[in-house]
């Protein structure tokens, strides 16, 4: 009786110490792979560091401030690790004169930051909204002008559909926008922008993603024929476009991101520049205003800061260059608030 008792603890024993031994070498091995990570989510995204009290809007997926922090990290992460080459990436923007804005001297800041691949495509009609361009799509009209660039530079090619400009390049990005006049307006963002998501889900390669630029609202003085929907008050359209987006844009899981440019332009209004940032009262000039939207499409596509960014246009001094890059950062780690600048004097 006691030896077989002896056996049966001594059988017990040596399963506790298995046991033990296997939960060992489990727990080392996830606590290497955390590491890992950590260190990965590290070198990818330096400049959005913050505290636990404040919020992120850089992804766009979130509920809870620790939901937020994972969903960011993996986001960022995939930026870098889905590109097939480190050095290249290719973004077709959907849109009109305010997508010209936001990528036209994109090519310029994202070689600055080490890419030497670069193709930029913009499909592009003059005002055109969400509603026009799911008609475009249905019927393929070929109605857009197609913007490239591969160089540095711009070439146009007239006639062409959106599925021609799908089909052109195997795109890393896709991005879309709402039309400027109607971009506050949360029931243009309707059927519209559903079916156009479906569209592009359909016709995009299969590791491309779909991003969302928020644009900017009007010069306070501008004479825009739709300002009127806002009461003609800036900051009445800024929050109405806030507000669409988180709407309709954050709660579609379908957008891998938004690209906060309204909130970048709106910070830069808050420095000693002030309300100086277009061409004609709704279009950015071509100096520190486009410049502004460019650092904010790098930053959201690629996780590298804005303050790696050598390439400063002609006609943009020191200063402006600064207070560009400090108001892109600004916005994409608070992208539905407004930062005032520090460069107020």
């Amino acid at each position: 009786m006691k030896r077989n008792m002896l056996i049966i603890f001594a059988g017990m024993l040596l399963l506790l110490l298995v046991g033990c031994k296997n939960a060992t070498k489990e727990s080392t091995t996830i606590t290497k792979e955390q590491t890992t990570t950590t260190e990965i989510v590290t070198s990818t995204t330096s400049i959005f560091t913050e505290t636990e009290d404040s919020s992120t809007t850089i992804a766009v997926t979130t509920s809870t401030k620790e939901e937020n922090t994972t969903t960011t990290e993996e986001k960022i992460t995939t930026v870098e690790t889905t590109t097939k080459d480190p050095n290249s990436i290719k973004i077709l923007g959907i849109g009109n004169s305010f997508t010209d804005d936001g990528m036209w001297l994109l090519y310029q800041v994202l070689e600055s930051v080490g890419y030497t691949d670069i193709t930029l495509g913009i499909l592009y009609i003059g005002g055109c909204s969400l509603e026009k361009h799911w008609i475009n799509a249905q019927t393929n009209a070929a109605s857009y002008t197609y913007r490239k660039n591969t160089t540095g530079s711009y070439t146009s090619t007239n006639n062409v559909s959106i599925l021609t400009g799908m089909n052109d390049e195997d795109w890393d990005f896709v991005t879309l926008q709402q039309a400027s006049g109607v971009s506050g307006m949360i029931d243009t963002y309707n059927s519209d922008l559903i079916n156009m998501v479906k569209y592009i889900n359909k016709t995009k390669p299969e590791n491309c993603k779909l991003l969302w630029q928020m644009t900017w609202a009007y010069q306070q003085d501008s004479t825009h024929s739709e300002f009127v929907n806002y009461n003609n008050d800036q900051l009445t359209m800024y929050n109405a476009i806030c507000n669409a987006t988180k709407e309709k844009i954050v709660t579609n899981s379908n957008f891998f991101a938004v690209i906060p440019s309204g909130t970048a332009i709106q910070n830069y209004r808050t420095s000693l520049v002030g309300d100086k940032l277009t061409r004609d009262g709704y279009h950015l000039n071509s100096a520190y205003g486009r410049y502004t939207a460019a650092l904010t499409w790098m930053i959201m596509l690629t996780g590298k800061s804005a303050y790696d960014c050598t390439y400063i246009p002609s006609g943009v001094t020191a200063q402006q260059a600064l207070i560009a890059k400090e108001s892109a950062t600004n916005a994409c780690l608070n992208m539905f608030e407004i930062t005032n600048s520090k460069y107020t004097s």
